[in-house]
């Protein structure tokens, strides 16, 4: 008979960070202007690119919390629902870059 351990490590404890921080937005020029100009066409781009439909922006407004919490999650970025929203509040064009780059590091 095999007696095996189960894991002791917090499956909340989450291990990796943002690959670009809210700010760090304009290092891709035509993407920062494309997301600054037609924000509603980058974020249902944006949400096709996560798996999502792209109406969900355009019928929930505040989606994006959700959309950043997914992405942090599946990532296991460290964060919480709290600056999830406050975030996306704050910068709606930031977070959506901010999740466009995360994407694109993941090969999304």
């Amino acid at each position: 008979m095999i007696i095996g351990e189960q894991p002791t490590r917090d499956v909340w404890d989450f291990e990796n960070e943002w690959t670009e921080g809210l700010c760090g937005c304009c290092h891709n020029t035509n993407e920062c202007c494309y997301a600054y100009f037609c924000c509603p066409c980058f974020t249902c781009r944006l949400y096709e690119r996560a798996g999502e439909s792209c109406c969900t922006p355009l019928c929930i407004p505040t989606s994006l919390v959700i959309l950043r919490g997914k992405i942090r999650t599946a990532f296991r970025i460290n964060g919480s629902i709290c600056e999830d929203c406050l975030a996306s509040s704050a910068c709606p064009c930031c977070t959506a870059i901010q999740i466009s780059n995360e994407l694109y590091q993941q090969g999304i």
